[in-house]
């Protein structure tokens, strides 16, 4: 399934394997990585947990390497992946970025997740999500992280598909309670405070479908 959100310019992909070879992700990576796109598209039933050495760890979790996700302030969260490329664990970000092949223009910028507990969706333009779920922290706590490209557009969506999947929604009543929240950009010149503000004010940026 693909759709359009047009408050956001996106367009969402939660059809597993789907691909549009007229834009999206044949337009992110470079042309000798083309080819193998099918067999790198990561089916999972079941979620997968990532375990932290504590609440402050620095290291990234990623997928094929479109993001780099820091879940500040918990041991451990669970993930479902609906996209190209191979989930993985990142020691060091810097040499993550500085040894990004993989895109045609990898430009990162730094953006903040704010907290949830439970299932949303980390959606990316044209590529498809992982879902999130976090039940180590809780709501009010820590703002995650995560290194995106310049030019791929991501929001966080939430309550999670497969909500929807797996307790037998009504398609038409649940697919309008969706909320697409835009990620806050990092601005190096603001102090925390400003930064966390701003955030906050971005609760008001949320849409429905």
């Amino acid at each position: 399934m693909e759709y359009s959100v047009p408050h956001l310019d996106m367009q969402v992909i939660d059809t597993q394997g789907y691909i549009d070879k007229t834009k999206g992700l044949y337009g992110l990576i470079r042309k000798p990585l083309r080819p193998s796109i099918q067999s790198q598209i990561h089916k999972m039933e079941k979620q997968a947990v990532v375990t932290l050495e504590n609440p402050f760890s620095r290291a990234r979790f990623t997928v094929g390497h479109f993001f780099y996700l820091n879940s500040r302030g918990v041991t451990f969260f669970k993930y479902r992946t609906n996209m190209y490329g191979k989930p993985s664990i990142l020691r060091n970000l810097k040499t993550s970025l500085k040894n990004n092949r993989r895109m045609i223009n990898p430009n990162f910028k730094e953006h903040l997740i704010a907290p949830f507990r439970g299932r949303v969706d980390f959606v990316l333009d044209k590529l498809g999500y992982v879902e999130l779920d976090n039940d180590d922290g809780f709501y009010g706590g820590e703002y995650w992280k995560v290194q995106i490209p310049k030019t791929l557009r991501s929001v966080i969506r939430s309550p999670s598909i497969a909500d929807y999947i797996e307790f037998g929604l009504g398609s038409d009543k649940f697919l309008k309670t969706f909320h697409y929240t835009r990620l806050v950009e990092v601005q190096t010149h603001l102090n925390t405070k400003t930064l966390l503000d701003d955030a906050i004010r971005s609760s008001d940026m949320d849409t429905t479908i």
